[in-house]
Order: C-alpha cells, then sequence, then structure tokens
C-alpha cells in the first residue's frame, strides 16, 4: 500500500534474505531475475514500461551494470545501493564494463534517479523498515493502488511490482493455484498499460492453473477494442447482480434469450424475516439464478454503512 511518506517496505533487489555471499546471489541472479530487476530500473528512470526491442541497446547496458554490482558482493541489495554504486564510479565505470557512453545516458540516470536518494522527492519508497515482506511466503496479497492513483509514476510502481509478484507466486509454481482479482477494475482502466496486462493473464493464465477476476459496475466501461474484446471472449465464468436493466451485458457477452430471461427475473428481498439477494451464475453454457442467503449474525457483521451499522455500532 502507497503512503506518502512510507516505505513501501518491498525491496526486488534482495535475493536470499540474511544472506551476502556471492555465490548465494548467483544462483538466485537468474536471466528472469535479472530482466525483472531491468524493468524496475527503467520505470524508475525512463518514467514508463520497457519496450525490448526499441529500448535493447540502454537494456544490455543496465544488465551489465547490475552483474557488477552483485559481484561487488553488497551486504544488502537495494535500488539506493545500486545507485551509490553507479554513482561512485561515474568516471571510469562504463568504461570498466564496456559500455559505450551512447549506450548508457549516465547523467540523465543519476539525475532522474536521485528523486528516489537521500532527500529526493521519493527517497522514503525505499528506506529500511527492518522488515522484509517475501510475497513467496503470503497466502494473500493485496496492491492497494487507490492512493496512488493520482501519481503515474507511482501507480506504475506498483502495478510493475504486482506484476512481478504474478510471476513469483503463480508462473514459477504451477502447483499453486492462485488467482488474480482487480477490484474496483475500471478506475485502473485509465492507465493504457493495464489493460493489455490483463488481456495476457486472460489468456494465459489458465495454463498456470489459476484464474483471473475482474470487477466491473457496467460492461460499458470496458473500451469497445481488440484487447476488451479478448478479455470477454476469455471469460468462462459470469456473476452478475440485479440492476434495471441488462441489454448492454446480453449485448457485450453474447448471452442467450434463456439469459436474457434470467437476468430479468433477478430479485432482491433486503427488508423482513427472510431476506436475501439473488444473482445469475453462468459458467459456460449453463446459466442459473443463484440465492444467497446468511444467517442474522453473519448478514450483520457486512453491514458496514447505514442506519444499521449507525445502530450497530
Amino acid at each position: 500500500k502507497y503512503e506518502e511518506g512510507q516505505p513501501l517496505g518491498i525491496n526486488p533487489f534482495l535475493l536470499i534474505e540474511n544472506s551476502s555471499t556471492s555465490s548465494a546471489m548467483e544462483n538466485q541472479l537468474s536471466i528472469e531475475k535479472q530482466n525483472e530487476l531491468i524493468d524496475f530500473i527503467w520505470r524508475l528512470w525512463k518514467r514508463r514500461a520497457r519496450n525490448p526491442e526499441s529500448d535493447k541497446q540502454q537494456s544490455v547496458s543496465i544488465r551489465k551494470l547490475l552483474l557488477a554490482y552483485y559481484a561487488s558482493n553488497p551486504f544488502k541489495p537495494s535500488f539506493p545501493d545500486f545507485y551509490t554504486f553507479i554513482a561512485s564510479g561515474q568516471d571510469t565505470i562504463l568504461e570498466n564494463h564496456g559500455i559505450d557512453a551512447a549506450f548508457f545516458e549516465l547523467d540523465e540516470f543519476l539525475h532522474v534517479c536521485s528523486e528516489f536518494i537521500g532527500q529526493g522527492a521519493y527517497s522514503f519508497l525505499f528506506e529500511e523498515t527492518g522488515t522484509s515482506y517475501h510475497v513467496k511466503d503470503k497466502d494473500l496479497v493485496i496492491f492497494e493502488l487507490d492512493e496512488a492513483k493520482d501519481d503515474p509514476l507511482l501507480l506504475s510502481i506498483l502495478l510493475q511490482m504486482g506484476a512481478e509478484t504474478v510471476r513469483q507466486l503463480i508462473w514459477q509454481d504451477k502447483s499453486i493455484r492462485g488467482v488474480v482479482f482487480f477490484d474496483e477494475f475500471a478506475k485502473l482502466l485509465k492507465h493504457g498499460t493495464l489493460l493489455a496486462s490483463v488481456e495476457y493473464y486472460a489468456q494465459a493464465i489458465r495454463k498456470q492453473t489459476g484464474a483471473l477476476g475482474l470487477v466491473l459496475q457496467s460492461p460499458n466501461q470496458l473500451p469497445q477494442n481488440a484487447t476488451a474484446s479478448s478479455i470477454i471472449d476469455n471469460t468462462q465464468i459470469l456473476y452478475v447482480l440485479k440492476a434495471n436493466n441488462y441489454e448492454d451485458i446480453v449485448e457485450r457477452f453474447k448471452l442467450s434469450e434463456h439469459d436474457r430471461q434470467q437476468l430479468y427475473s433477478i430479485s432482491n428481498r433486503f427488508s423482513g424475516a427472510e431476506r436475501y439477494s439473488e444473482f445469475l451464475l453462468k459458467i459456460g453454457n449453463d446459466s442459473n439464478v443463484m440465492r444467497l442467503q446468511v444467517p442474522e449474525a453473519v448478514r450483520l457483521a457486512y453491514m458496514t454503512e447505514g442506519e444499521e451499522n449507525t445502530r450497530l455500532m
């Protein structure tokens, strides 16, 4: 979760906790890990996603510098420490590692990334917290993006970390049946790179014995383009809550007349002795209206606003 002035608590540079031996680092610094760090550095430096083709020369230079940095056996690797490694040897570092100055804009890197060091505006992001959050140890990982949504740089960093978390927890270990769930998805759609990432998840995640979930208020929140159509085509399970009009859902998801009739039969009862809500559950070609009714104590536990909540509190 991003909170202004508070560290993120995640350190992509940390390979093995409580270990600083070069052999351990070499074992952990795989090509995949190198690419993750290159992407991370690129977003801090260039403030955008990396294009593997057009940005190849700069990326190769970053890789060489990363390998040199880890070969120097840093006590606790981090981006600020990597920055210091480059800054302290800036007079000779490119020549020492066979990097042409045209393929690594050293002055630009040091200037732009100084915002994450010392007294820089974003230096708090990578401050030492005393706690290391290893996502591989977690059953549930939540990235809270609300506080960062108005800052493209911060949002880009969090989304990149989120993508890396998916890769570590689901892509790398096929024995884990992971679920990637985007709540309030429409809020994030204004950031173009996210939709393409979700399309990739929708197409690939089943091969990883995983699942992807999106929450939308209306299908009209999805743009009318090939990427959104691909996401819809790869949607196997549909939950539809009660609404006044379902025609947009019927059209975008190509629902049958039988589905349409079921949608208009949905009813909720939120007063009286027996209270319940209904929704359409469609799995593949099969659909049914389902009813959710819970014990009164459970229902009250979910009353987080309104008159009932006021009385309970």
